[in-house]
């Protein structure tokens, strides 16, 4: 709905969407040929609208291009709407003493309520929909926990944040961390952890962690891009975990190369011949910043070597790595002379143990399928995204999308529920790490179609490989993948070992565990053969000759494998109580 003002010669017009009388955008023209654009966002960090204002100028006298933005104070009036738009009105972005590599953005404290998981459960819908027995929330509510947090790091970065995506998620449990739960206090830290520049923009990761009781719980990767031309290469920078690199020596003097290197710490003395008898691997981490294209301004490479023996299983640490390029020459080096080294003398080294033929999870040949939701209003209040290109008109076309898009991590976390019921049962505490990429566009009501597949196994945990499309164009929307820690399975076998008279008893007596699994017994029999299967175990118990009789038909025909199963259930579950404890 447009309406337009005519007002001491000067025009003023607004325009609506969704049938409402709500204002998404007004232009109004003042003194000096001026034209000011105003878009509103209603949903904020805030409790009032938002205003973002452009200005242009009007030039008759030049037909090819009338209209002039006017961008003095541009870029601080978008970081200022932004800022109130994510963190609040009250936000004053810190001055950054030790560099932005170094600042760790506070998201404060924040307790999980009930009501909090609940209305995040409604937004994704399908899936997991009921409350966890234990408690636990699913793994993608640390957005809610930690986004402001990253948000605050993200509002540091030199960029054109109209022109933002959102490009993936990283979920990732720390070792033996419980997933977060009902009633817990958390705190979240965000710091950048990378930023590059391409042909095409400008790349930024944010790593917030999220903790309990000042104890660390998970990580959340965000990966985010702005579209553009950058040339600030000076603001780049990586912190990266290299991956794993293995050495092995086919002669004595390639040994004597790795000894005659400056940058390793021997733990002890090696003999030449001693060390090209073992394979060493390389457990590293890199840092590197820019002076400009291609130049470094510093690289920093540490870490630790361990060897194994031919013969030997065991890992030992038998030397350091530290190469810094502040005291090394030259000192604006091009490349990084350990992972140069490494390259050419070293192999990566992956845990992960491919399926030969892997797995297929769909249950149809269609996969899963879900509907995109038509309105991202809730999700954006849910996870405090207030993007406004996810629920504005005004402001995804004015980003140059055809209308507003679902959020990237709504779409993550309705398909980490599908995964989750599909390869976890539903169980919150087996799912370790989650990835999403996202790779397409989608719009309210799209139909999209979720594959699963198991390709690999890593340390005992399945990792799944995710691909989702839209269904009627069959383009390719989202790639991701999770790792699943297997719940513990017994496999019991009954055999035919001797039976005696009212054996197991004395556990149903004791044992709670033991007689939860003696009533199931009780009610499967009750339902197949119209008796208590308990009655068959302690004979004096029967009080005439048919239940005499019933009980020798059953117990020779069926009960012996049934008594030993149900007595080896309850010595499983008994064993599994106590190897927990």
């Amino acid at each position: 709905m447009i309406t337009d003002k005519l007002r001491h010669n000067y025009v003023s017009i607004t325009m609506s969407s969704n049938g409402t009388t709500q204002t998404d955008l007004s232009i109004a023209t003042e003194p000096g040929n001026k034209i000011i654009l105003r878009m509103y966002a209603y949903q904020n960090a805030g409790t009032e609208p938002l205003t973002l204002e452009f200005r242009f100028s009007y030039h008759p006298e030049t037909p090819h291009s009338l209209l002039h933005e006017d961008n003095e104070g541009r870029t601080e009036r978008i970081v200022d709407f932004y800022k109130k738009l994510w963190v609040g009105k009250s936000y004053k972005t810190p001055v950054l003493s030790g560099g932005r590599q170094s600042y760790k953005a506070n998201g404060g404290e924040l307790t999980i309520t009930q009501d909090m998981v609940d209305k995040f459960m409604a937004t994704i819908g399908g899936g997991m929909s009921h409350t966890d027995k234990e408690g636990f929330v699913p793994m993608d509510f640390a957005i809610v926990v930690g986004w402001k947090a990253i948000m605050k790091a993200l509002l540091l970065v030199q960029a054109d944040l109209l022109k933002l995506v959102h490009l993936s998620n990283k979920f990732r449990m720390h070792c033996d961390a419980a997933p977060l739960r009902v009633g817990e206090k958390t705190e979240s830290f965000a710091r950048t952890t990378s930023i590059s520049i391409s042909d095409s923009g400008k790349t930024v990761e944010v790593c917030a962690t999220i903790s309990r009781n000042h104890v660390p719980v998970m990580d959340v990767i965000s990966e985010f891009f702005y579209k553009g031309t950058y040339t600030d290469f000076a603001e780049c920078f990586t912190n990266k975990k290299e991956n794993l690199r293995e050495v092995s020596f086919s002669s004595p003097s390639l040994a004597n190369l790795l000894l005659s290197k400056e940058w390793v710490t021997w733990t002890e003395h090696v003999e030449v011949d001693e060390l090209a008898e073992k394979t060493l691997t390389f457990e590293l981490e890199t840092f590197s910043s820019l002076k400009s294209k291609g130049v470094f301004s510093r690289l920093r490479t540490s870490g630790r070597v361990f060897a194994t023996a031919k013969g030997s299983k065991g890992m030992q640490e038998i030397a350091t790595v530290h190469y810094d390029s502040i005291s090394a020459a030259p000192p604006h080096p091009t490349s990084n002379p350990v992972l140069g080294y490494l390259e050419r003398h070293g192999k990566v080294v992956s845990k992960r143990v491919l399926l030969e033929r892997p797995i297929c999870l769909d249950t149809v040949e269609d996969g899963f399928v879900f509907a995109a939701p038509a309105s991202n209003a809730e999700y954006s209040r849910v996870s405090q995204d207030f993007n406004p290109i996810h629920v504005s008109p005004a402001f995804a076309k004015y980003a140059g999308l055809p209308g507003p898009i679902t959020h990237g991590m709504h779409t993550s976390a309705i398909i980490r529920s599908i995964t989750e019921m599909r390869c976890a049962e539903n169980n919150l505490s087996s799912m370790r790490n989650f990835s999403a990429s996202f790779v397409g566009m989608i719009r309210g009501g799209d139909s999209i179609e979720v594959h699963l597949d198991h390709v690999a196994m890593l340390a005992g945990n399945k990792i799944i490989k995710i691909e989702a499309r839209n269904a009627a164009s069959q383009e390719k929307v989202f790639v991701g993948e999770c790792e699943i820690e297997p719940i513990e399975t017994a496999y019991i076998f009954t055999g035919q070992g001797s039976q005696e008279l009212g054996m197991g008893m004395d556990l149903y007596e004791t044992s709670s565990a033991a007689r939860q699994v003696w009533d199931r017994a009780d009610k499967h029999f009750d339902g197949t053969y119209g008796k208590h299967f308990s009655i068959f175990a302690p004979f004096p118990r029967l009080q005439s000759d048919v239940h005499q009789g019933f009980a020798f038909q059953i117990l020779c025909a069926r009960t012996p494998s049934h008594s030993l199963f149900t007595l080896a259930v309850n010595a499983a579950q008994l064993s599994a109580r106590t190897i927990c404890a």
